[in-house]
């Protein structure tokens, strides 16, 4: 008997504690625009250039991110009013931001007024520093706006009259937005494990480097209709959000035999959980996404209908502490014995990691993602360096 569930996950990447009237419907937008602006991908970060009250600036463009975030430098000669916010970035770690509101935005030949936007002093964020932007341009600025991302040319289109793009229904689903002033875009996808299949509704959050995260919460119950396999349970941290590396946490591993977004197959994931679900930018490699925030429709028009992903991962996942990288996650318990959390990655190969910073890691791709195996050097706390040999699975 096939099983459905029906599973919903309107965690936003960022969460406000504050009430959220005149976020979206305090933006003025302007008015028959049609404007295509390139942009730059840096380790699947998509930045372009926009201007504020005539000023040039880089931002990352960001539909996971609730509410415009500038660099707080960009306010220091404007008096505005303010207000505190709680926010949560995708690690889980929390802090507080002000909000203002900016006179002008504007990206190519489209003008945006009156922008409710949150500030940051962003000198010491690595995120910040160094992709070496402003801010985030997030999904308020987006609310009267149909966005379209093509990794074919980079560009980001923009636009209030959506049929200019040509969209096809065929290939379009419901946009469900927490509420009328958050507009973060939900979408739904299907997982599917032969005739045991499920639905879950999740964020679509273009600043993410992945194509697939599950919510940690959700997999006990993936896993109990027989929708997700081989489930490897571990301990560490592996990212780097908006207030820095993220505290250590109990993840798993899992496999997804198959993710359907809106009709477009993906066959043999493997995702690790975290915070919240969400679809990432890793979805640009596999099609041109158009997100109708007018209308509250999500299109995804893939340039193959079937993807034999078919990942395999490595027994460990890196992360940068002081200024080392180092061993964050280990997946396989064989490797216990041999390693630990912590332990410093001297090289990989004839690559030499020991100057390695968290611009390095987070701007760059590193060389041995690119390899099926490698030799790792080691050293502990106790200064022992030793070999091991890794391998996708």
């Amino acid at each position: 008997m096939k099983k459905y569930i029906i599973l919903a996950c309107f965690l936003a990447v960022i969460q406000l504690s504050h009430a959220q009237k005149g976020f979206t419907t305090g933006i003025i937008p302007p008015k028959d625009y049609f404007t295509v602006v390139p942009y730059e991908n840096v380790n699947k970060k998509l930045i372009i250039n926009v201007e504020i009250d005539g000023k040039p600036y880089r931002f990352i463009f960001d539909t996971g991110v609730s509410i415009t975030v500038v660099n707080k430098k960009i306010l220091d000669d404007s008096n505005h009013s303010t207000f505190s916010v709680l926010v949560t970035d995708q690690s889980g770690k929390q802090d507080s931001l002000e909000v203002n509101k900016l006179n002008r935005i504007r990206i190519g030949n489209a003008e945006f007024s009156e922008v409710p936007v949150m500030t940051m002093d962003i000198d010491d964020n690595p995120v910040f520093t160094c992709f070496n932007v402003d801010g985030y341009l997030g999904s308020n600025l987006l609310a009267h706006t149909a966005v379209r991302i093509s990794s074919n040319d980079k560009t980001i289109t923009l636009t209030d009259n959506p049929s200019t793009l040509q969209l096809s229904e065929e290939q379009s689903s419901v946009i469900l937005f927490p509420s009328e002033e958050n507009r973060l875009p939900i979408i739904k996808v299907i997982l599917s494990n032969g005739d045991d299949s499920g639905s879950e509704e999740l964020l679509f959050d273009s600043g993410a480097d992945l194509l697939y995260r599950m919510e940690r919460e959700r997999l006990a119950l993936f896993n109990e209709h027989g929708i997700v396999q081989d489930i490897v349970k571990s301990a560490g941290s592996s990212s780097v959000g908006f207030f820095g590396n993220a505290e250590e946490e109990v993840m798993f591993r899992v496999k997804i035999p198959q993710l359907t977004v809106n009709g477009c197959i993906f066959n043999g994931l493997q995702v690790e959980t975290g915070q919240s679900s969400l679809i990432g930018a890793s979805l640009f490699d596999f099609g041109i996404v158009t997100l109708d925030y007018i209308h509250r429709l999500f299109y995804f028009e893939p340039f193959d209908e079937v993807n034999e992903v078919n990942e395999k991962l490595f027994p460990i996942d890196p992360t940068v502490v002081e200024g080392k990288l180092v061993v964050g996650v280990i997946w396989d318990i064989n490797l216990e014995n041999q390693i630990s959390v912590g332990d410093q990655i001297v090289s990989i190969d004839d690559i030499d990691y020991t100057n390695i910073t968290v611009c390095d890691l987070i701007t760059q791709e590193m060389e041995f993602k690119k390899k099926d195996r490698f030799t790792l050097r080691i050293k502990n706390s106790h200064g022992d360096v030793k070999e091991i040999k890794m391998e996708r699975r």
